[in-house]
Formats: structure tokens, sequence, C-alpha cells
């Protein structure tokens, strides 16, 4: 169970970076100053809540039994929060 989690704070991390250069490197002059932020702003909280996932996987191991019921459902509330504010971000 704990490798799930630990594939998809990985998997959550590498999309944190690529939107970030993507937003960088491409996005800089084709959206407004405001978007860029708004952006910048998602891809900053992605990396947060990438942090929070590997800091609850390696809390686990000290209260197994209250993590194991709690990490699926965080995942699920990052996903969400994520897909939600990454399509509004426009």
């Amino acid at each position: 169970m704990r490798k799930r989690f630990i594939v998809f704070a990985g998997i959550s991390g590498a999309i944190a970076v690529v939107f970030g250069a993507l937003g960088t490197h491409f996005l800089e002059d084709i959206i407004t100053k405001f978007e860029l932020e708004t952006f910048e702003t998602a891809v900053r909280y992605q990396m947060y809540h990438t942090f929070a996932i590997l800091f609850t996987v390696l809390l686990k191991l000290k209260l197994y039994h209250y993590f194991l019921y709690f990490s699926p459902i965080y995942c699920s509330i990052v996903t969400c929060f994520g897909i939600n504010y990454w399509t509004n971000s426009y």
C-alpha cells in the first residue's frame, strides 16, 4: 500500500514540474499576467500537496492504522482539488 502512495506522489510531483516548466517557458507570452500568477499558484499548491502525501507516507510507519484509512481519502481530495484548480485557472 505504501508503494502506491509513493508512486502517486512521484507522478504528482512530476506533473507539477512539467506544468511549472510549461508555464515558465511557453505560457508567459500567451496568457495574461493574472492568469500566469494563477497558474504558478496552482503549480505551487500541487507541489505542497505532493510533499504532504510523502510526509503522510513517512508518518504512516508510526500510526499505521490511522493513515491506512485517511491516505486514500487525502489522495482523492488532492486529485479532485488539482483537477478543479487546473481547469479553472484559465
